[in-house]
C-alpha cells in the first residue's frame, strides 16, 4: 500500500499532547501535489513534522525535518515502523527551526517546505534561512496560507516573482519555484515592489 493510501486509511495523530493527540495533516491539494510532483533523487527540509515527513521519506532520496516535539518524531518513526515503511533516510533534528536553521551548513535541498511555526515572525524566519539552502529551480511550499503570519510571506513572495514563481495553490497550500539563486543579505527595502 502506497504511504499517502495508508495515512489516510490509519490517520495517525502525530501531534498534540499524549492526552489530547491532535491530525493537523496537510491538505488533499497539498497532499496530491507531492504525490505528483516528489521525485526518488530529491533531498528535501522542512520545517514542522507529520504526514509530509512521512510522505517525503518514501518518495525522496533524504528529509531533514526541524521541529522542537520530539514526541512527534517518536510517533512518525512509530507510525512508519509500524506499517511497513523505512525511516532511515529522515533526519530528525529536535530543536526551533529558528534556533537551528542559522547555523545549518553545507547542504542544498530540492525541496523546502513551511510548515512549523505560524505565529509571527516564524515562518518569515523559517523561509529566510531555508531558502538559502534551495537549489535554483527547487521548490519552496508554503502551508497555511489562510493564517495571517503566514500569509505576509506568501504574498512578499508574489512580489518576489522574478526569483519566486507561483506554480499552484489553493486557499491553504502554495507551491513556488525558485528561479535563481538569490541571497536577501544585502537587498534594499527601497528595492522591493512588497515596499512600494
Amino acid at each position: 500500500m502506497d504511504v499517502i493510501e495508508c495515512l489516510e486509511q490509519t490517520a495517525p495523530r502525530f501531534h498534540g499532547s499524549d492526552e489530547n493527540p491532535r491530525n493537523w495533516r496537510l491538505g488533499a491539494f497539498g497532499v496530491n501535489w507531492m504525490k505528483s510532483n516528489l521525485k526518488a533523487d530529491w533531498h528535501c527540509l522542512e520545517t514542522g513534522a507529520g504526514y509530509t515527513t512521512c510522505v517525503m521519506a518514501q518518495y525522496c532520496k533524504s528529509v531533514i525535518t526541524i521541529s522542537p516535539l520530539d514526541k512527534e518524531h517518536m510517533r512518525i518513526k512509530s507510525w512508519l515502523v509500524e506499517n511497513g515503511f523505512s525511516h532511515e533516510n529522515i533526519k530528525f533534528i529536535h530543536d526551533l527551526p529558528q534556533k537551528y536553521l542559522p547555523f545549518l551548513k553545507n547542504i542544498h535541498v530540492d525541496l523546502l517546505l513551511i510548515d512549523g511555526g505560524h505565529a509571527f515572525p516564524y515562518p518569515i524566519i523559517d523561509w529566510y534561512y531555508g531558502s538559502m539552502f534551495l537549489k535554483k529551480d527547487g521548490y519552496l511550499l508554503v502551508d497555511n496560507i489562510e493564517i495571517n503570519s503566514v500569509r505576509i510571506l506568501y504574498d512578499f513572495l508574489l512580489t518576489e516573482s522574478d526569483v519566486w514563481a507561483l506554480q499552484d495553490r489553493d486557499e491553504e497550500f502554495s507551491v513556488f519555484q525558485k528561479k535563481k539563486d538569490f541571497s536577501y543579505e544585502r537587498v534594499k527595502w527601497i528595492d522591493q515592489v512588497f515596499n512600494k
